[in-house]
């Protein structure tokens, strides 16, 4: 009796313990005008917030409808979950979703495509280049959006590849940041190649590089590889001078609490050069900086030989030979470096602009006062 009364508790949780969400949806051909995809291989893969780990969760076949059912998934707040489906050798993935509610119901639709061997007709629907200066070169950081055109998914051809991008010729410390699978890039010579099939629709690609400075300036220079709608160059330095053949010069973007400056062209043809050139305006190149400083050197010991003249050929005045100052003068001096001491608060910002303008009015008035009864005291 006891036994069976075990077997009944059994049943009944037993159902409990495979609760979970359904994921359900189909498999649909986007080469074939949206046409279901039966027997279709579909798994259901978990990405972990923490690493980026990922892991099959499960997997079924599509039915003669395209549609398949993933059963009994646990929530799961610290991952990400996304469905993809295999077709003639290439993934497919679903949008990403997350799996919060044991009870709920998710439905989607992955769309696959046949292939062509070959090189996919590319355009550039972005490119954004962010320059920032280091300590003795700059960091580059490129981020573009590819829009393959058409219905197929392209792949390489034998000992070919599907994306081609220039890089600067002088480029170093190469890595890859987002975007096309990491391992399906390669960079040869002053080009990136990736031999990763490229689907229908828009592709981010996003990678850092640095280049050196020249005599203290950077020289940017690369081709457009595809046709591009919009170019725009950010650099965070305001105070820079940033120059262009080609880019024009728009407003400043507020980005991650920063300014940028930014130039910007559209509708660009493959072939075209991108140049930038940037320099520090204030700041010298290392050449002119040695000429200054042998200058200030040579300055300095001019300055001291003449110190020393008048040490040696004229003696000390007496204390009691000295007359004593002018009350006049002294008080004009100590007026002109009130007025010095409130410009240099005035330039550090801390003091306010209205005290600034009256306080220096009302100084700069005595100076004037004081310097009128000097002169006509000479006079008399």
């Amino acid at each position: 009796m006891r036994s069976g009364a075990r077997l009944v508790v059994a049943l009944a949780v037993f159902p409990a313990l495979l609760h979970g969400a359904e994921i359900r949806g189909r498999v649909v051909n986007g080469s074939q005008e949206n046409q279901p995809l039966p027997d279709c291989s579909v798994s259901l893969l978990r990405f972990s917030r923490a690493t980026l780990e990922r892991s099959v969760q499960d997997s079924v076949r599509s039915d003669r409808g395209g549609e398949f059912r993933l059963r009994n998934v646990a929530a799961d707040s610290a991952a990400v979950f996304v469905v993809s489906a295999a077709y003639l050798g290439v993934e497919y993935f679903s949008e990403l979703f997350h799996v919060l509610d044991p009870d709920t119901t998710i439905r989607l639709t992955v769309t696959v495509f046949d292939t062509a061997r070959r090189t996919p007709p590319l355009h550039v629907q972005m490119h954004h280049i962010f320059a920032e200066r280091d300590t003795a070169d700059y960091l580059i950081r490129e981020v573009l959006v590819l829009h393959a055109v058409g219905n197929r998914t392209f792949v390489p051809p034998v000992g070919g590849h599907t994306v081609a991008l220039s890089i600067p010729a002088e480029a170093y410390a190469f890595q890859v940041e987002g975007g096309l699978d990491v391992h399906s890039l390669h960079q040869r010579g002053h080009a990136l190649y990736s031999d990763q099939p490229v689907p229908p629709g828009p592709h981010q690609l996003a990678y850092r590089y640095r280049l050196p400075l020249r005599g203290g300036k950077l020289y940017f220079r690369r081709p457009v590889d595809y046709p591009t709608a919009i170019v725009s160059f950010f650099s965070p330095d305001l105070s820079a001078k940033i120059e262009s053949s080609l880019l024009a010069r728009a407003e400043p973007l507020p980005l991650r609490g920063r300014q940028y400056a930014r130039l910007t062209a559209e509708n660009l043809s493959p072939g075209t050069m991108l140049e930038v050139t940037i320099s520090r305006t204030g700041l010298l190149t290392t050449k002119t900086s040695r000429w200054v400083l042998t200058l200030f050197l040579v300055l300095i010991a001019g300055v001291l030989a003449l110190l020393f003249v008048l040490l040696v050929r004229y003696p000390k005045v007496k204390e009691s030979q000295k007359r004593e100052a002018d009350p006049l003068v002294l008080r004009r001096e100590q007026l002109l470096n009130e007025i010095a001491a409130l410009d240099e608060a005035h330039d550090s910002g801390t003091i306010a602009e209205h005290e600034y303008q009256a306080k220096r009015k009302q100084l700069k008035e005595e100076v004037v006062r004081l310097t009128a009864q000097l002169r006509d005291r000479r006079k008399t």
